[in-house]
């Protein structure tokens, strides 16, 4: 935590302990804000993937209604694995090439921008 973040490794252990039943997704949630939703006045993360972890963590415990009205989680337990693999995966991604990684994820971006403009 030297620029005032958590590490990587803080992030996985939160999200592990997520998918174990060890921690709630609420208190995952909790533990996020500070930086996700800017309390904490320490600008940027050194490590991009850090604040991409905390913003996952962060929506962890969205819920919704269904047709009964009773509430439920969003993502079903199965998808906060798949989300965390899929995070792993991109960890991997970026620690190879952090400046191909950001240049490929700006024009992701940028297409997907133009996209949503060129809708009739």
């Amino acid at each position: 935590m030297a620029d005032g973040w958590p590490d990587r490794s803080e992030v996985k252990s939160a999200w592990r302990e997520v998918i174990a039943g060890a921690r709630s997704r609420e208190s995952a949630h909790d533990w996020a804000v500070p930086w996700v939703e800017g309390h904490l006045a320490h600008g940027p993360a050194s490590d991009l993937m850090v604040s991409d972890g905390l913003l996952y963590l962060h929506g962890l415990d969205l819920l919704t209604r269904d047709g009964d009205g009773l509430r439920r989680y969003m993502f079903e337990d199965l998808e906060v694995v798949a989300r965390y693999e899929d995070w792993l995966a991109r960890c991997s991604g970026y620690d190879q090439d952090p400046e191909g990684w950001s240049r490929d994820r700006r024009e992701l971006a940028r297409r997907a921008f133009a996209a949503e403009r060129d809708k009739p």
